[in-house]
C-alpha cells in the first residue's frame, strides 16, 4: 500500500472516531466540549486550566471559554485560585457526580479494547501514534505562518 492509501485510510478512519466520540457525547447528553473537558479533567487530575484545554485539545479559546462558562453555571466546575497567571479549573461536587456516572464508566469501556488486545499489540499501537504525532509536530512547526 503507498503512502497516499495509508493517509487516506488513517484519515477515514480518524473521522469515524471522531464521530463516535460525538455520539457518545450526544448519548450521555453532553456537547463535544463538555466531555472533552471533563475528559481532561479526568486524565488531567483536574490540574488543567483553560489555556491548557485549549493548547491539547486544539478548540477554540471561545470555545473553551464558552463551554466552561456554561458548566459553571451548571455546578460543574469552578475556575480555582490563581496559581502564577493560570487558574486551574476544578470538578464541583455535582461535576464529580457527572464524572462518575458518565465519564468514568465510559473509560472503562475504551480500556477493555485495550484489555483485548495482547501487550505487543497495545505497545505498537502507541508507538506508531507517539511517532506519527512527533513527525506530525515537526512539520507543522517547521510550517510558516501566514
Amino acid at each position: 500500500m503507498n503512502s497516499a492509501k495509508t493517509l487516506h485510510q488513517f484519515n477515514i478512519i480518524t473521522d469515524e472516531i471522531d464521530s463516535l466520540y460525538h455520539k457518545a457525547a450526544g448519548k450521555m447528553g453532553l456537547s463535544d466540549s463538555e466531555m472533552l473537558i471533563l475528559y481532561l479533567l479526568v486524565d488531567y487530575e483536574e490540574n488543567i486550566s483553560q489555556s491548557d484545554i485549549i493548547a491539547i485539545s486544539g478548540m477554540s479559546k471561545q470555545t473553551v471559554n464558552s463551554a466552561v462558562t456554561n458548566m459553571e453555571k451548571k455546578n460543574w466546575l469552578k475556575r480555582a485560585v490563581k496559581s502564577g497567571r493560570k487558574r486551574s479549573l476544578e470538578l464541583t461536587e455535582t461535576g464529580r457526580a457527572i464524572v462518575d456516572k458518565l465519564i468514568i464508566p465510559f473509560q472503562k469501556m475504551e480500556e477493555s479494547i485495550f484489555d483485548s488486545w495482547s501487550m505487543e499489540d497495545r505497545s505498537l499501537f502507541v508507538e506508531l501514534n507517539i511517532r506519527y504525532r512527533d513527525a506530525l509536530k515537526d512539520i507543522v512547526n517547521r510550517m510558516s505562518d501566514r
